[in-house]
């Protein structure tokens, strides 16, 4: 591999890093037993570039069974109104009944979910290992948008979109 493709990998990967660090909430996306697809906001529990992304949910949850089902699966994420960017990743998901990780990640915001604590018998993790990474940053933020839009409006004409920028990540 060359060093200048390394180097563009390298500041691809510390791109993506850095957007995946202001999210705290993903959309999981799930396919179904019925062939339908599944979408759910869920509150990252972990979150390491280029490693795993860890979720709690309980064992017998739609979507433990939908994982159990089709385990690729689509986490999704946009800062709102206040923000341009996103965030696509697709991966594998696996459930992962680990006391021990359930303890080593165990916060006390978890407790309206898991009223018994770590020890609770029906928390399971899921473990999301990313394949495939998109992202998009427009250039000049939520400004440019909203002026895009107001151009668009007033003169019709059309700016092109930003480019979407990939990364295969395992």
């Amino acid at each position: 591999m060359s060093s200048e493709f390394e180097a563009a990998g390298q500041a691809d990967f510390e791109e993506y890093a850095a957007l995946l660090k202001r999210f705290d909430t993903a959309m999981l996306t799930t396919q179904g037993p019925d062939g339908h697809f599944h979408s759910r906001p869920m509150a990252l529990q972990e979150k390491r570039p280029g490693e795993a992304i860890w979720f709690a949910t309980l064992s017998g949850s739609d979507k433990c069974r939908d994982i159990e089902h089709a385990p690729k699966v689509a986490l999704s994420f946009h800062g709102g109104s206040h923000d341009a960017d996103y965030l696509s990743i697709s991966g594998h998901a696996a459930i992962v009944n680990d006391r021990a990780k359930i303890r080593e990640m165990w916060d006390a915001s978890w407790r309206p979910w898991f009223p018994e604590g770590p020890e609770q018998k029906d928390i399971v993790l899921i473990q999301v290992i990313p394949e495939h990474v998109e992202w998009v940053k427009p250039e000049g933020g939520k400004l440019r948008v909203l002026a895009s839009m107001l151009k668009r409006t007033v003169t019709g004409s059309r700016e092109p979109p930003d480019s979407k920028k990939s990364l295969d990540v395992n």
